[in-house]
C-alpha cells in the first residue's frame, strides 16, 4: 500500500498521486470533487482550455484529419433515444422555431417527396432519360442518370412534370448546376 502524499482540497482527504501529477496541479481525490473544484475555480479548466490542452489541438478538417466525436451508436441505442423522446412536449415558441427552420427545407407550396406523388415524377423521369436516350446531355456518360428540371421545381409548379422542363445528367453533371440541391435558396428566381 501507498502512503498518502497529498491531500483534497475541497473534502481535505489524504490520498496518494504519482509525481507527474503533481506537475498538472491535481487537487482533488474524485470526481465529485473535481466538479465541485471547478464550479468554484472556473479560471483552473478555462485556463487548460487556452493554453490548448485539448484532445484536437492542431487538429482541422482542412488538413484531412479525421475528427470523430465518440463511437457510433448502435440501432438498439438509436430506437432507445427515440423511445425516451416520443410525447415530448414543447413550448409554442420552439415549436414555432421548429417550422421556421423546416420552411427552409420545403418550397412555397409545401412540397412532399417528390418520388411519392402517385407515380407521376416516375413517369416524368423515364419519359426524360428515354427522350435523351440515357445519355448524360453533359458528357455523355451512360451511367448514373438523373433526370434535372431546367426550369426551378421551387419556382416552376406548371412545369414540374413537363418533359420539355427536363434534362437527362449523371450525378456529377448534375451536382455542378445551380439550382441542384438547396443552392437554388439562395439564387434570385429565374
Amino acid at each position: 500500500m501507498r502512503y498518502p502524499n497529498a491531500s483534497c482540497s475541497i473534502c481535505k482527504k489524504e490520498f496518494y498521486r504519482r509525481p507527474y501529477e503533481f506537475k498538472e496541479g491535481i487537487e482533488f481525490c474524485c470526481r465529485s470533487c473535481r466538479s465541485t473544484l471547478y464550479k468554484r475555480k472556473p479560471s483552473i479548466w478555462l485556463k487548460r482550455i487556452v493554453l490548448g490542452h485539448g484532445w484536437n489541438k492542431g487538429m482541422s478538417k482542412a488538413k484531412g484529419d479525421i475528427l470523430s466525436y465518440g463511437k457510433p451508436r448502435k440501432q438498439t441505442t438509436k430506437k432507445l433515444i427515440s423511445e425516451k423522446l416520443k410525447g415530448r412536449i414543447f413550448t409554442e415558441t420552439h415549436r414555432k422555431n421548429i417550422s421556421k427552420a423546416r420552411l427552409a427545407l420545403f418550397d412555397v407550396l409545401g412540397r412532399q417527396d417528390v418520388r411519392s406523388v402517385n407515380g407521376i415524377y416516375a413517369r416524368w423521369r423515364k419519359a426524360v432519360l428515354e427522350r435523351d436516350n440515357y445519355t448524360c446531355q453533359n458528357c455523355f456518360s451512360k451511367v448514373n442518370l438523373q433526370a434535372h428540371h431546367i426550369k426551378q421545381w421551387r419556382y416552376n409548379p406548371h412545369l414540374r412534370y413537363e418533359v420539355s422542363n427536363g434534362l437527362c445528367l449523371c450525378v456529377d453533371c448534375h451536382r455542378k448546376t445551380d439550382s441542384w440541391g438547396y443552392k437554388s435558396f439562395v439564387l434570385s428566381k429565374d
